[in-house]
């Protein structure tokens, strides 16, 4: 399981998680990311539940990281290119990237660093 994990630790080839996202402090948010339409396969998956510490934003990459879908691999990180375009609908939020289009619907507000 993730949870308590330090996302300090984190990089995604070089992409640099605080750097390139909006985080609230000491909130994390339990999600689950499903890929509407695409133009690759790199999602690997149509559905991924897992945490983030910043909710989709316009000009951002999005971040979750989740289990493992690999034995070699202790965690899964999934991330967009930029976000070009979101829109909020209650506790979903429907976003686009250059290559993609997806849904993501906040399953729980957790208080403190979960990951």
């Amino acid at each position: 399981m993730i949870d308590g994990m330090n996302i300090q630790n984190y990089k995604i080839n070089d992409f640099d998680f605080n750097a390139n996202t909006e985080i609230i402090d000491d909130v994390t948010y339990r999600v689950r990311l499903v890929k509407i339409k695409s133009n690759h396969e790199n999602l690997r998956t149509e559905v991924v539940e897992g945490l983030t510490k910043a909710l989709p934003a316009e000009g951002k990459r999005f971040l979750v990281i989740a289990d493992s879908i690999d034995s070699a691999a202790s965690v899964r990180y999934v991330h967009t290119t930029e976000v070009e375009f979101v829109e909020q609908i209650g506790d979903e939020y429907m976003f686009h990237t250059a290559n993609s289009s997806y849904r993501v619907k906040v399953l729980e507000v957790l208080s403190g660093n979960k990951i």
